[in-house]
């Protein structure tokens, strides 16, 4: 009889010990906040700094419509601070059904200084600019095989990024990609799917476009007429 309720208070205990871990883990991963980024998005944001966003349409922040890109945290001693999500953030997962990054207005996820990667669906169709301005740390960019259209300035200042796909075909803006050193190849030019888009080397002197360039997009050296590249004499373009 003694080792019956033995065997089954260590049962209790040992049940009673993974419920626990369960629910840690769960807190752990769990949501910390949410709100709205569109009339028909919401975004959510878990302890390891994911923030997830769902629903359809174009999405934004700060759209005068009670979209905001803040919340309240409660240490549990009765006070409250108010967090930023550009201070917190750490990787964005957009899903199928957001059609534009940036609705109403501009620079949606501008200096996210944590942001380092972001996944973006194939029903995603435009960014707008500056949509990542300045995302120092972002270094890739998942998806986006649905892109019509990419807005002006919208990557610029993501040193960091070192991977990013851009469909043949779509309308992008002026300096998309300026000061993106990490796409740079070794004379400084920013090369994306045969597409010259930019040079981040100011004291070039000699410059030949790669073999494989197809395209230079618009504005590709729009900084040499303003005195950029000071240095540069001369530019070569293969045949063809």
């Amino acid at each position: 009889m003694k080792r019956t309720i033995k065997r089954g208070l260590m049962l209790a205990l040992t049940l009673l010990a993974l419920t626990i871990c369960l629910s840690a883990t769960a807190f752990a991963s769990g949501t910390v906040a949410s709100g709205t980024c569109g009339d028909n998005a919401d975004w959510s944001l878990d302890s390891n700094g994911t923030l997830t966003i769902t629903g359809t349409g174009a999405i934004d922040f700060n759209t005068g419509k009670g979209h905001y890109n803040t919340y309240y945290e409660y240490p549990g001693d009765g006070s409250y601070n108010l967090v930023r999500l550009e201070d917190v953030v750490t990787s964005v997962v957009i899903e199928n059904g957001i059609t534009s990054i940036g609705g109403d207005t501009s620079y949606m996820f501008a200096s996210f200084g944590n942001l380092t990667d972001v996944t973006i669906p194939r029903s995603v169709t435009s960014i707008t600019s500056g949509a990542f301005f300045n995302c120092y740390n972002l270094t890739e960019v998942i998806g986006g095989s649905g892109l019509t259209s990419v807005g002006e300035s919208a990557f610029q200042g993501c040193e960091s990024l070192t991977s990013i796909s851009i469909p043949v075909g779509a309308s992008v803006g002026y300096h998309v990609f300026q000061d993106c050193s990490g796409l740079a190849d070794n004379q400084g030019l920013i090369v994306v799917n045969h597409v010259l888009y930019d040079c981040v080397d100011s004291s070039i002197t000699d410059l030949t476009v790669p073999s494989g360039v197809t395209k230079m997009n618009d504005g590709a050296f729009y900084d040499i007429v303003h005195a950029k590249y000071e240095n540069l004499r001369t530019v070569t373009i293969p045949e063809g």
